[in-house]
């Protein structure tokens, strides 16, 4: 039987990588539904709640996190049903709508990120000195660059 090459560094790497990624999305999905919202409703919720006016175009929200347009509705239904967030129309082009984050939504993001932060610090930057912090970050970005054409 030949080699299949399973101990190439390039393999490693994926793998550690797919292995650490899972591993957090774990333990934040279960952060997160004790605060009773999905993966993607915290990323929505915490991307209307960086913009100064509280909104986002839907299409840009789907770009930003990756969803499409069709789930990215979906998405903002569930929230809305739940008072998170409510639509707008766009003015200036009414076949838009925004997303905006409503009191409701922003309490519910407050209430969770504290729970966040720690998981990201306990397991991601307590696990490297301020040098391979650094330099993962420079990488990560780096991946995603050559990644989101």
């Amino acid at each position: 039987m030949t080699k299949l090459g399973l101990t190439d560094d390039r393999l490693t790497t994926m793998n550690l990588l797919s292995e650490a990624y899972h591993g957090l999305s774990c333990l934040v999905t279960e952060l997160l539904d004790a605060h009773e919202l999905a993966v993607i409703e915290f990323d929505v919720l915490r991307h209307l709640a960086g913009e100064p006016d509280l909104r986002l175009r839907m299409s840009d929200l789907a770009a930003l996190t990756r969803f499409s347009q069709s789930g990215m509705t979906r998405v903002i239904d569930r929230l809305q049903q739940r008072g998170l967030v409510q639509r707008e129309a766009c003015g200036e082009d009414r076949r838009s709508w925004y997303a905006v984050a409503t009191g409701t939504g922003l309490d519910r993001l407050r209430a969770a990120l504290p729970g966040y932060l720690d998981l990201i610090q306990r397991f991601v930057v307590d696990q490297a000195s301020c040098d391979q912090l650094r330099a993962t970050v420079a990488t990560l970005r780096a991946i995603r660059t050559a990644t989101v054409a």
